[in-house]
């Protein structure tokens, strides 16, 4: 049936409106599924945020590893070297029919070549390598004429050796006379020495652990190993060396015998150390033990 109007005009039906409402609840989404979607992607990033933070410690762990190993390297070589060569006096072999003339305080012999204490400290004594050499025998007691494959300087303590015999002294000048160098001696020496006498450093360390004046992360003071030489100088060697216990070994009753400095009264008897190192890295602690025999017994 056809509508007219008042005025006889066609009566159309009205257009069909969108029914946005109708689409906007067909394809969006209900608050439980905005809900779980969230509750999913925060359990991703935790997921993510914690491998990453495994991953961080992996790879500070390893890192701490590597600085423990290098660290205890570093200083059992160093300690290995300067007891195996405790008691070296050149072409002379340190024993009680070959003493050493002493100057002053400095002294070396079987009995205190090596020497510890209680508070874990080591001292050495030896002569240094390499040498020099007496360019010509001594035609007085206080100049000798080196060669130069080793410079020395005023003050230095020195030791030579004849292979018979050996004495300490002090440098109180030196000059260079061409590929020479002329040292007078501050005191006159017991002995002429002939040419091609040993002429060497005389080294004495003493090694030992203290603390630094720096501070790890978490604020504890860093320890390291120390250094004191003959002029009393000290020196790091290696950082974050936290202890140092040290044992000696000696033969008693055909048995050998590992006992600390307290316990030691002859220490030409010392045949071998035993070092137990405590080495830190971050808050990672290892203990390296080491053992080393004496150079010179």
């Amino acid at each position: 049936m056809v509508r007219k109007d008042v005025c006889g005009n066609l009566l159309r039906r009205p257009a069909a409106v969108p029914n946005y409402f109708k689409q906007v609840s067909s394809y969006g989404l209900t608050l439980v599924e905005v809900l779980v979607s969230m509750t999913i992607g925060i359990l991703l990033i935790f997921v993510l945020l914690e491998m990453y933070l495994i991953s961080q410690r992996s790879v500070k762990l390893q890192t701490a590893m590597i600085d423990i190993q290098d660290n205890a390297y570093a200083a059992t070589a160093i300690l290995t070297s300067e007891i195996q060569k405790a008691g070296t006096i050149g072409c002379g072999q340190l024993t009680e029919d070959f003493p050493v003339m002493s100057y002053l305080s400095y002294t070396i012999n079987p009995k205190n070549k090596m020497i510890g204490n209680a508070s874990n400290e080591i001292t050495v004594r030896y002569a240094d390598y390499p040498n020099a050499v007496l360019n010509q025998s001594m035609t007085d007691n206080i100049t000798l004429e080196t060669s130069q494959h080793v410079h020395f300087s005023s003050g230095d303590v020195l030791i030579i050796s004849n292979c018979q015999r050996a004495e300490l002294f002090t440098v109180q000048q030196v000059k260079i006379k061409g590929a020479h160098q002329e040292l007078i001696a501050l005191s006159p020496l017991h002995h002429k020495y002939e040419k091609y006498s040993e002429i060497s450093r005389f080294v004495v360390n003493t090694y030992y652990v203290a603390p630094t004046n720096r501070r790890n992360q978490d604020g504890t003071i860093i320890y390291a190993l120390f250094v004191k030489d003959i002029k009393q100088r000290k020196s790091e060697l290696v950082e974050n060396i936290n202890k140092m216990k040290i044992t000696y070994s000696f033969m008693q009753a055909e048995k050998l015998e590992e006992v600390s400095a307290d316990k030691i009264s002859d220490w030409s008897k010392v045949v071998g150390v035993g070092i137990d190192l405590e080495v830190r890295a971050d808050s990672l602690k290892k203990n390296k033990y080491m053992y080393s025999v004496s150079g010179i017994r």
